[in-house]
């Protein structure tokens, strides 16, 4: 009976050790990764406000599915004083200040040297609800005058068209 006992006892614990090692094993085979892109912030006085972070993006994009050679499309920006920069874009600068910028429709958005661009994408960072507004108006102004050399649509980031009635939609403090 005692000899009975001890094999019990033992077919229990090797199961108890077998049920606490199995999830170890099957662990190993099923990783993945996970990336958290998150920014955690502490003790920060300054109130939060998501909507200084907002970039404000427009497509000007060719109704004819044509390239544009690059040294016409410097050219034609020298014209708009839009100035190319060591980051192989485009920039529109008040004196120090950079109102907007200009890049290739087509990533990475950099302009190189013997490739043609299919199109463009203006941009700004809203920082100030007084200055945006005529930011965004120098950008549209800018690229309407340049869909007059080149006809073309002016899209949102939804593909949505855009005009000057629509405008002011896109700048989030008129949510």
């Amino acid at each position: 009976m005692m000899e009975f006992s001890w094999i019990l006892l033992s077919v229990g614990l090797s199961i108890f050790f077998i049920l606490l090692i199995k999830p170890l094993l099957t662990k190993q085979k099923y990783q993945s990764k996970i990336k958290i892109n998150n920014k955690f912030i502490i003790n920060n006085d300054k109130p939060e406000n998501i909507k200084s972070n907002q970039i404000i993006a427009l497509r000007f994009s060719p109704k004819i599915k044509s390239n544009i050679p690059l040294n016409e499309v410097k050219n034609l920006f020298l014209r708009h004083n839009l100035s190319f920069n060591e980051m192989k874009i485009f920039e529109k600068k008040n004196g120090n200040k950079k109102l907007y910028n200009v890049a290739n429709l087509i990533e990475p958005g950099i302009f190189e040297n013997n490739k043609d661009i299919p199109g463009f994408t203006f941009f700004f960072q809203q920082t100030d609800p007084k200055t945006d507004l005529s930011t965004l108006n120098e950008m549209f102004n800018t690229m309407h005058e340049i869909c007059q050399h080149y006809d073309a649509w002016i899209l949102d980031d939804k593909g949505k068209s855009i005009n000057r009635e629509n405008l002011n939609n896109l700048l989030t403090f008129n949510d």
